[in-house]
């Protein structure tokens, strides 16, 4: 075999090595949850940032947030992730309690939705 050829098939097989490497890496922003995070754990945060007056408080034509079966259907369909965890427009510019979610609220909840969004 000529030099050239041992050089590219060596360039090749570290190019494989590097890739298959880089893939078994964690993402960086993957957030490691280790207990399992239940509604009463979360309870809090949807009380104050989602259930108060005026919005998600069973008063109005929105969803119930102040309790968990007001809240499921939201859960399973994604639009609550959607809103609070990837877009972060929850609560709205408009909203008269808190206006955003601290990181360790969003982390929480982001816990909450690795578990299943579990209510026990």
């Amino acid at each position: 075999m000529t030099t050239k050829i041992r050089y590219v098939l060596l360039l090749a097989m570290a190019s494989i090595v590097i890739i298959a490497c880089s893939k078994d890496q964690l993402d960086s922003d993957a957030l490691i949850c280790e207990e399992p995070i239940i509604y009463e754990d979360v309870r809090n945060i949807i009380t104050a940032s989602c259930g108060y007056v005026d919005c998600h408080n069973g008063f109005s034509s929105l969803a119930n947030y102040n309790n968990f079966a007001g809240l499921e259907s939201q859960l399973s369909n994604g639009s609550f992730s959607n809103r609070s965890l990837i877009t972060r427009d929850m609560p709205p510019t408009y909203a008269t309690g808190p206006l955003s979610l601290t990181e360790e609220e969003i982390d929480l909840l982001k816990c909450w939705e690795q578990n299943g969004f579990s209510e026990f």
